[in-house]
């Protein structure tokens, strides 16, 4: 129903195309999608979503439960024992090249067999208003090196 989702899907079909991957637009319901992805057997079949994202949306740290967990369409990549195990690692050490490592692997993981097409959205917003207190730092809700910031706002 987007405009902009569609031109961007031909964009990315005529260059699949290009390099000899033939790629199939077709618009899906959800429940649609999770009965292909979830069909026993299946693999002729790989739809991809597309997604608009700004630089923390890949964040690792974000998924690790829903790895363990059975969660995020259970592909095979990344809901196995090496993956848990990294995750495991990552909660546990206290040496951060480990810790940086284990997530390295988790995403890189993810990346490989993620079910969106990832658009990149160059829109990062900071918002401030003088009734809103209690910035929590948030190290959960992003990647290593950035934070997120959920804010209170207390009414009187």
């Amino acid at each position: 129903d987007s405009t902009t989702e569609t031109e961007a899907a031909q964009i990315i079909q005529a260059e699949l195309n290009q390099i000899g991957i033939p790629a199939t637009l077709s618009p899906l319901t959800f429940q649609q999608y999770s009965g292909i992805m979830y069909t026993v057997g299946n693999s002729t079949q790989y739809p991809m979503g597309i997604a608009f994202y700004s630089e923390d949306y890949t964040a690792s740290i974000d998924y690790v439960e829903a790895i363990t967990e059975n969660g995020y369409v259970s592909t095979s990549a990344y809901l196995n024992s090496t993956i848990i195990n990294w995750a495991v690692e990552a909660a546990t050490s206290f040496n951060n090249q480990t810790i940086a490592q284990a997530f390295a692997n988790i995403t890189r993981a993810m990346y490989d067999q993620y079910v969106l097409i990832w658009l990149f959205t160059p829109y990062f917003l900071a918002v401030h208003a003088d009734d809103v207190t209690g910035m929590i730092p948030n190290p959960a809700g992003s990647g290593m090196g950035y934070f997120m910031f959920y804010n209170t706002v207390h009414y009187t």
